[in-house]
């Protein structure tokens, strides 16, 4: 805080001490009273003594001191006066002006020390700024001469600023590779006026420094160039950052590798290298098969690491020149330049696919056991641009996965029609769903031993907008592949309990209808698919035991541990659950013992080869002879014929159900069919 003649903070010393302008101005005045008051005393004094002494010393040399001594005394006493008088007007002149001279040498201290202050801090400044500041002399000739460099050039660069005032430091420490661009551009300076450019420099450790350089031309009145002033910031950090950045945008955060941006740009390069002598060069497409589950059962972390461990593994069967990239999920592409012909490139694949096949270990000590699907085109018989070539080998892919698991296929130009007609009908599909296009038909169940009806399987159609119907083979793949499944089922789900009310609300005896569940509405997500039963059962006021789930062998093997524990949650709300299409798979006795199943169902091809050959009706009674053993009822699929029949009656099939007692029936049919038959009342198959 400061006052008029008054300020607190520490200035220049007074007398070559640091003291505070305030010390300063009490010393002042106190010289200033002691002046004064030593020219009034001596003014005061010699005054006195030259009238006390004049008039004697005149009365002695007459020689007539008489009646004067009277008059003597009384002048004496005047002239005291009067020169006391004079004497206190003498100092309070002096005063005036002392002090007024006291006022202008305190401003002048008061001034001098806050330059002196502005001068320390900007000093401050300059050694703690992170540029440097310098001013250059413009000669006649164009050249610059430095004048004057910052202290803070030793902080960033470690040159003294003497050594920055030599006439060639500038030209001998630019980095050479922007030498030539520098001096041109440091030429315009005195054409334009200013100039801002960024170039290399050479640090005196050795280490290049990324430095923009501003500089200004300032003129006189005349304006003619007088100084130059300029300005070096180190903008080395964000060059490395945006280096770090066109690397994180050419390559894979994950594993490393060029990404698709950059797969992108090395087939232009090929493209360019081999369009000359039209030599040949390969991309492979390579996408895991089933990866999805990895990352959904065991989590993303895990798969996380085993992407990086296959594309580690991938990386070895490269070759100088050529390049793997990861193209996002769990899809790479390997572009392979300069081949000599297809074979190579078939022989490559093979040993590819064998390689991702030996298991992987992780650091957890699990081991994976991972499949993958290659599609394979060439240059230039596959294509000429970047977009075909790209376009065809993930054709090429897909048409592998289609095929089969862990297989390579090359493209031919067959598969873009084929894949545009699943794309058209992927498009029809996700439109039919928000349009309601499908919907549930409904196949009775019978008892084998009295022909009563039991219950009755949902079955999903799709109804075009033309009437038309599509089988559930021709869309249910292309919705597990698309993930479209899992709002299919969750719509069946409630489809299902909506029909079960409406048997209820129009007095029909209560039965029971069973849902197929898909192996992906499983993984990952059996929480919330006994999440979604639920508040179809609960939105519906439907009782649990008249709805079962059917699942297959692969969904229950796919992940047994999952399986069971959701399994086991929905049993226990009351749901029945059978395993579909039994003696297809590979079930695991064990497993299949721990499950909570109520049914097993005999697969239609089991069926069918009833009575036409002594082992194919063996098979059957053995699946039934083991349903029974594990306390499980059995549903024959596929039933047909009367023979069929009374075979599976036989062998002690406990339900039937197909085309001999009533094809699927749609939701309004299915309600008329029912109040005909009830379980009280044998059906007519005939």
């Amino acid at each position: 805080m400061a006052t008029a003649n008054c300020l607190t903070y520490t200035e220049r010393p007074c007398h070559g001490k640091p003291q505070t302008t305030k010390w300063c101005s009490r010393m002042v005045s106190s010289n200033i009273h002691r002046s004064a008051l030593m020219i009034s005393s001596v003014y005061l004094v010699t005054g006195a003594l030259w009238i006390f002494f004049s008039d004697r010393i005149l009365i002695s040399l007459s020689g007539d001191p008489g009646p004067t001594d009277y008059l003597t005394t009384y002048q004496t006493l005047k002239g005291l006066f009067y020169v006391l008088v004079t004497a206190a007007m003498l100092y309070w002149l002096s005063h005036l002006a002392l002090s007024r001279q006291s006022r202008i040498l305190t401003k002048f201290y008061e001034t001098e020390n806050a330059l002196n202050v502005s001068r320390e801090q900007i000093e401050h400044l300059l050694e703690a700024s992170p540029s440097i500041l310098y001013a250059l002399t413009p000669g006649t000739d164009g050249d610059m001469t430095p004048l004057w460099v910052s202290d803070s050039i030793e902080h960033l660069l470690g040159y003294q600023p003497t050594e920055a005032l030599e006439p060639s430091w500038w030209l001998d420490n630019i980095d050479p590779r922007d030498q030539q661009q520098g001096i041109a551009e440091s030429r315009q300076l005195l054409a334009h006026g200013h100039i801002d450019h960024e170039y290399r420099f050479c640090a005196k450790s050795g280490k290049v420094h990324w430095i923009r350089d501003n500089a200004r031309v300032i003129y006189d009145s005349d304006g003619i160039a007088r100084e130059i002033i300029g300005s070096w910031t180190d903008v080395t950090e964000a060059h490395e950052q945006a280096e770090l950045q066109r690397q994180l945008a050419y390559y894979d955060r994950l594993t490393g590798l060029p990404n698709r941006l950059q797969l992108l740009t090395g087939l232009t390069d090929a493209l360019q290298s081999h369009s000359a002598d039209q030599t040949m060069f390969a991309l492979l497409y390579i996408d895991l098969d089933d990866f999805k589950s990895v990352n959904d059962s065991l989590g993303h972390p895990t798969g996380d690491e085993l992407l990086m461990a296959v594309g580690h593994r991938l990386n070895g069967y490269k070759r100088p020149g050529d390049m793997l990239s990861r193209m996002g999920g769990d899809e790479f592409a390997l572009l392979l330049t300069h081949l000599l012909d297809a074979n190579h490139v078939e022989v490559l694949s093979t040993k590819l696919l064998q390689a991702l096949s030996t298991p992987f270990t992780l650091l957890s000590g699990r081991q994976i056991f991972v499949e993958a699907c290659i599609g394979i085109c060439w240059y230039p018989e596959h294509g000429t641009d970047e977009e075909t070539l790209m376009r065809n080998a993930d054709t090429a892919m897909y048409r592998a996965k289609q095929l089969g698991r862990n297989r390579y296929c090359i493209y031919q130009s067959e598969m873009s029609d084929a894949v545009q007609q699943q794309l058209d009908m992927e498009t029809a599909l996700r439109q039919g769903i928000a349009l309601d296009e499908l919907e549930l038909f409904f196949q009775p169940k019978m008892n084998t031993q009295s022909g009563l009806y039991t219950g009755a399987e949902a079955l999903l159609r799709w109804r075009r907008a033309d009437g038309t119907l599509v089988s559930p083979a021709d869309f249910i793949p292309l919705a597990e592949r698309t993930g479209l499944i899992i709002p299919i089922g969750n719509m069946v789900i409630d489809k299902c309990c909506r029909t079960i009310r409406n048997c209820l609300d129009a007095g029909l005896e209560p039965v029971n209808i069973a849902i197929n569940i898909s192996i992906n509405q499983f993984r990952g997500r059996a929480a919330a698919l006994e999440q979604s039963i639920t508040a179809a059962l609960h939105a519906w006021k439907v009782p649990a035991h008249l709805l079962s789930v059917e699942i297959t062998e692969s969904a229950l093997m796919d992940n047994p541990e999952e399986t069971t524990a959701a399994l086991l949650s929905i049993k226990s709300a009351g749901i029945r659950i059978s395993l579909d299409d039994f003696g297809t798979g590979f079930s695991n006795m064990m497993h299949l013992s721990r499950m909570p199943l109520d049914y097993l169902k005999i697969d239609t091809s089991f069926t069918h080869a009833l009575g036409i050959n002594l082992p194919g009706n063996q098979v059957v009674r053995s699946v039934i002879e083991l349903a029974h053993r594990l306390h499980l009822k059995t549903v024959a699929e596929g039933v047909e014929t009367e023979a069929q029949w009374q075979i599976l009656k036989e062998l002690g099939c406990d339900e039937l159900q197909g085309f001999l007692f009533c094809h699927p029936l749609e939701v309004n049919a299915y309600l008329e069919w029912l109040q005909q038959h009830d379980c009280h009342k044998p059906a007519d198959n005939r």
